[in-house]
């Protein structure tokens, strides 16, 4: 009895071992290039996508994922290899996808170097655009490099955004300012839950992040370096209800300096660099707003509807942040 019990649980091991095994898709083969990484994923949805270091994936078309969680891992070796690449194919019209990545799900995202340079074509809009509410999504030690629009773009509510030890560099828009960031939210009705950056860089943009008026209720953002950003470093702030803005190096950031006319593209954005607030300067050119956004649902009456968030409830840290403006 005993050796028919020792018999089964070296079964049942065996059998959590090779349904593991099936769990995980290794993507790509010894060669420096690879295109089959869509039909992959559409043919084999839910699974953990490994992708090889040293291997460029090219998108013939866009990774879509339902309401899954959707997770596409590096690998770390060998080390004297580049990140797996990314990168979106263009059509027959030299039109490159929106967006590389479109999901539904909770999304992890680690080791990848996002190249949104076509091959062949125009820029791609961004890299990663998450549809569903109340997800996670988790991107770790990945670089987002060229869009004319944005690297992470939100569409959903209440989703929970942690973004660390990665690096947002050469995302602008030539025409209009308000384009080329590293994360916007565009959920304005609802907002997000939580948003973590940390650790990260972000370099040769045109815009850190927007918040589009969407409430966020808990930002960190700590421990990260920003330089060479033209509009304000951060917008997304503006509506937190939690906000912790902390250990963060700024440098040549909001260039485009005080003005009372708004530059082309750039409406709306007014006296936004006041030396005179002191929260603001404290945040490191955050922009800080004293109330939360309203509700977008106005009372019967046409009165000014009660603001999601008591102001009351707010708390706003960020006294080691350092700011190096330069002189332009």
């Amino acid at each position: 009895m005993k050796i028919k019990s020792t018999i089964l649980l070296v079964s049942l091991f065996l059998l959590g071992v090779v349904a593991k095994a099936q769990d995980t898709i290794v993507i790509g083969g010894d060669v420096p290039v690879d295109t089959s990484i869509v039909s992959t994923i559409k043919d084999n949805p839910d699974k953990v996508y490994k992708l090889k270091r040293g291997v460029r994936y090219y998108l013939n078309g866009v990774i879509e994922s339902g309401d899954w969680h959707l997770k596409i891992i590096g690998e770390t070796e060998p080390a004297d290899q580049p990140p797996a690449t990314l990168q979106p194919r263009v059509d027959e019209g030299a039109n490159a996808p929106d967006f590389g990545i479109v999901a539904e799900g909770d999304v992890t995202l680690k080791n990848i170097y996002f190249l949104n340079e076509p091959f062949g074509g125009r820029e791609a809009r961004g890299a990663l655009n998450t549809k569903g509410s109340e997800k996670r999504i988790e991107v770790d030690n990945c670089i987002f490099d060229y869009g004319f629009h944005i690297g992470i773009r939100n569409d959903g509510s209440m989703s929970s955004y942690f973004i660390t030890n990665s690096l947002f560099k050469n995302i602008a828009f030539w025409n209009n300012i308000s384009n080329g960031k590293a994360f916007s939210i565009r959920q304005v009705d609802i907002g997000l839950d939580t948003v973590v950056m940390q650790n990260c860089t972000f370099s040769n943009m045109n815009n850190l992040m927007s918040g589009w008026g969407g409430n966020v209720k808990y930002y960190q953002f700590d421990h990260n370096t920003v330089f060479n950003i033209m509009k304000m470093p951060n917008e997304i702030s503006e509506h937190c209800v939690e906000a912790e803005i902390t250990n963060n190096i700024f440098y040549n950031v909001g260039v485009i300096g005080h003005s009372d006319t708004p530059p082309p593209g750039g409406a709306g954005f007014v006296n936004y660099y006041n030396e005179t607030d002191t929260v603001q300067l404290k945040m490191g050119w955050f922009r800080i707003l004293k109330d939360i956004r309203p509700d977008t649902v106005f009372a019967e009456d046409g009165t000014t509807p009660e603001y999601i968030f008591a102001e009351q409830t707010r708390k706003l840290i960020g006294p080691t942040t350092m700011c190096f403006l330069a002189k332009m």
